[in-house]
């Protein structure tokens, strides 16, 4: 709404299942544009076949720093596709600080950070309670979100 979009629902959605065929589409003309990771669409950028217009990172994602943030261009949004390692409720705190220790230290390994790198993966390292509240705080904001533009009451 803050950029004079007022009515979602007139944004016809096309769900797919997952980034091959939404760059099939876009590539095809069947669509006007998508989102998706660009290390699902690597290739297309680097032969040209799609434009990028914005990462939705906080900043340029190493790699690809000649893509700008929406940020960047005056949208202020933040919409990295993360994952999560979960454990059951009832796990042991053993067994939580064991993966919790082995994801930091992933991490942080080099072979990781240049695996991200080659894929265009922006940096995203959170574990355990830092992870957890990441998530809540995303609940929050999608939830309120979700509410302005009225698809969710």
């Amino acid at each position: 709404k803050r950029k004079g979009f007022t009515d979602i629902k007139k944004v016809k959605y096309i769900g797919v299942d997952g980034d091959a065929d939404a760059i099939t589409q876009t590539v095809g003309g069947f669509t006007s544009a998508m989102t998706g990771d660009i290390s699902g669409v690597v290739g297309f950028i680097k032969s040209g076949d799609v434009r990028v217009l914005a990462s939705f990172t906080e900043e340029r994602i190493p790699g690809f720093e000649n893509i700008p943030t929406a940020k960047e261009q005056g949208i202020d949004v933040i919409a990295v596709n993360w994952r999560g390692l979960y454990t059951p409720k009832g796990a042991s705190e053993s067994s939580y600080k064991k993966w919790t220790e082995a994801l930091r230290k992933v991490g942080a390994s080099k072979e990781w950070k240049d695996a991200m790198m080659a894929n265009g993966l922006a940096p995203f390292n959170k574990v355990g309670p830092d992870f957890q509240s990441y998530v809540d705080g995303t609940i929050s904001e999608v939830r309120s979100m979700s509410t302005e533009l009225g698809v969710m009451k």
